[in-house]
């Protein structure tokens, strides 16, 4: 837990995880419309809560 922030970013320039997300997308109507960049920027934001 203490280097979530590197896996994060690891994480963000991966295109093998960019490719998983569109491929969550298409089987799941309601991760559509949601972008990777954003995906990214919420699970900081999340991680960073609980670090608090």
């Amino acid at each position: 837990m203490k280097e979530w922030k590197k896996v994060i970013e690891v994480l963000k320039g991966s295109d093998t995880m960019k490719k998983q997300w569109e491929r969550y997308q298409n089987d799941n109507f309601y991760a559509e419309g949601i972008g990777y960049d954003d995906l990214i920027e919420g699970i900081m934001k999340v991680g960073q809560a609980f670090m608090m």
